[in-house]
């Protein structure tokens, strides 16, 4: 049994990338049948587990690995406005660029939205609502009815765009957490987190039923970033989390309780066991976010043909063309944007963790 070094940087086979971008996948494939059927039930997870899908679990790991990275960003941030000018261009370059996409692909592959646009005057007043999407990451402005209105889901353009709202208030909640001197002692992390975990589980079980555990994924995340030094990579618990996420599985509740714990265990053991193939260009290219923000105008462009409603044709048509907006946005905006934050990098962390 060994232990997570203090750094990432010196253990082997960080593959946290490659992971994103095979659970980007995961969201498109989920999508697919969704989009082309209009219920994702009929998802192959879905129908074994009565709930759980790939889509579901993939947001979920998502936020657990947002809230390990964020945190150990805000360690190596030299101030509060070092860290909060590196979360912004690492969020809205590419979501301002893909509520733009998703505009324009509305206006010309939509001909009822449109003409509805046109037709009460307001182009003035949609365009206007476009940038304030873009400033508030919001997506009223896409979410018409009358888009895609002959698909088997009408108004829905960018699903995934729900999720990076509140992606943004954990990392305000990162920073306040850090303004109040609450990052440097990982006790009170600990404490937070077995209260919001308790939260979890209350409203679980209560009668307003299953509780999307995102907030508490992304607490998980950054209570194993602090504590890092304590976690023992086990394979042994490895299986013992997959274990218990595949019996949970037919429970979503119980799916949801056990996923925060279990398989942030798992998502942390893939990433540093070994170095997976493609990891090391998944490093250096890194297609999760376009990924995940393009896949859904596209799948529903490939909707409204009739003759190519199917989840595994959706999926292997879409997967190319998201991959080359993906390779694009990371090439011409993510990545210049990202390198920015080289000029307010320092090696001194912002704020050393105590015991």
């Amino acid at each position: 049994m060994i232990r997570f070094n203090e750094k990432i940087s010196n253990l082997q086979g960080d593959n946290l990338n490659l992971i994103r971008l095979i659970l980007a996948m995961a969201v498109v494939f989920s999508h697919a049948y969704a989009i082309t059927q209009g219920r994702s039930n009929d998802e192959p997870l879905a129908q074994w587990t009565h709930g759980v899908t790939f889509g579901g679990i993939a947001v979920y790991s998502f936020f657990f690995i947002s809230g390990f990275l964020i945190t150990g960003s805000w360690q190596r941030s030299k101030s509060f406005i070092d860290y909060a000018i590196k979360r912004v261009l690492r969020i809205y370059p590419g979501y301002i660029a893909a509520i733009i996409f998703s505009a324009i692909l509305i206006w010309v592959a939509c001909p009822e939205f449109k003409n509805g646009v046109i037709h009460d005057g307001k182009t003035g007043d949609w365009l206007l609502q476009v940038g304030r999407d873009a400033l508030f990451l919001k997506s009223e402005s896409i979410s018409d009815a009358s888009a895609w209105a002959k698909n088997p889901i009408p108004g829905l353009t960018n699903a995934p765009l729900w999720t990076i709202p509140i992606e943004f208030i954990c990392y305000l909640a990162v920073l306040a957490a850090g303004l109040f001197g609450i990052m440097r002692n990982r006790m009170i992390v600990l404490v937070l987190a077995v209260l919001g975990y308790e939260y979890l589980i209350m409203i679980t079980r209560s009668a307003t039923g299953p509780y999307d555990p995102l907030y508490i994924c992304f607490l998980s995340g950054a209570l194993a970033w602090l504590w890092k030094d304590k976690i023992p990579f086990s394979s042994h618990i490895a299986i013992i989390s997959v274990l218990a996420l595949v019996l949970t599985s037919h429970f979503r509740q119980c799916f949801v309780i056990a996923f925060p714990l279990a398989g942030g265990y798992c998502l942390l053991w893939l990433a540093y066991i070994r170095q997976l193939p493609l990891a090391k260009w998944a490093s250096t290219t890194d297609l999760s976010y376009g990924t995940y923000l393009y896949a859904c105008p596209i799948q529903q462009l490939l909707t409204a043909n009739a003759a190519l409603r199917h989840p595994w044709m959706n999926f292997i048509l879409t997967i190319p063309v998201t991959f080359i907006l993906a390779w694009l946005s990371w090439t011409f905006l993510e990545k210049p944007c990202l390198s920015l934050k080289r000029r307010y990098a320092g090696p001194t962390p912002l704020s050393p963790v105590k015991a």
